[in-house]
């Protein structure tokens, strides 16, 4: 999983490769841990969700994917800046 581009401006699109087929929920976190924006979805092999940031300030946020049963695939850094 990975965000691109990123650090990112006006938008950011999510890449997620080798998923077995599972629904799946994304969700970005502000620094205190707060969930700012979240998408379920059905997905196996690859799937791209692409986001407009024209919502969110300016900052580090982190993405998780986690499984319909609750197990986390991964969490990382996305950077929000603004010009």
């Amino acid at each position: 999983m990975q965000a691109i581009p990123n650090p990112a401006i006006d938008w950011v699109r999510f890449d997620c490769n080798n998923l077995s087929a599972d629904e799946y929920t994304l969700k970005i976190f502000n620094i205190v841990g707060k969930v700012v924006w979240k998408e379920t979805f059905q997905a196996a092999g690859k799937r791209a969700i692409s986001l407009n940031l024209e919502n969110f300030n300016k900052g580090t946020y982190l993405y998780s994917l986690v499984n319909r049963k609750g197990d986390i695939i991964g969490t990382k850094r996305l950077v929000v800046v603004k010009p």
